[in-house]
């Protein structure tokens, strides 16, 4: 057998009544806690944005300072290369000049020479 729940049209306007009516007497304490709500959500996102900017950001500075001292690094590489090749080209000037003046300076070609292991070689002069 079937059981029909009928409730009147009344009956759910008095309880709708009834609903709207607690809710006018305590719309304080829901607007405040809507507002409270609110608060929290944008709070929060605030908070997030700001730790996201704050962390970018400080990677970012590392990142500068990184790059600031590869730079120096580079720069400081390049004055010693530059050093280096002077003192390569000073060598080849003073050998040159040693060459053409005293005659010491030994000239090696790439020739392939076997030596013996018993001997010492030395430089004789003349």
């Amino acid at each position: 057998m079937k059981l029909l729940a009928f409730t009147s049209k009344n009956a759910i306007n008095q309880t709708y009544a009834s609903l709207l009516n607690k809710y006018r007497t305590y719309q304080w304490i829901v607007d405040i806690i809507k507002i409270g709500w609110l608060a929290l959500a944008f709070f929060s996102f605030i908070l997030i944005y700001l730790y996201f900017v704050n962390k970018s950001s400080t990677q970012w500075y590392f990142l500068r300072q990184a790059n600031n001292d590869l730079n120096t690094i580079k720069f400081k590489y390049e004055i010693v290369k530059t050093n280096v090749l002077n003192y390569k080209q000073q060598n080849r000037q003073d050998m040159h000049d040693t060459f053409w003046t005293n005659n010491r300076v030994v000239d090696i070609h790439a020739t392939i020479v076997s030596v013996p292991q018993n001997k010492e070689l030395t430089i004789n002069d003349r």
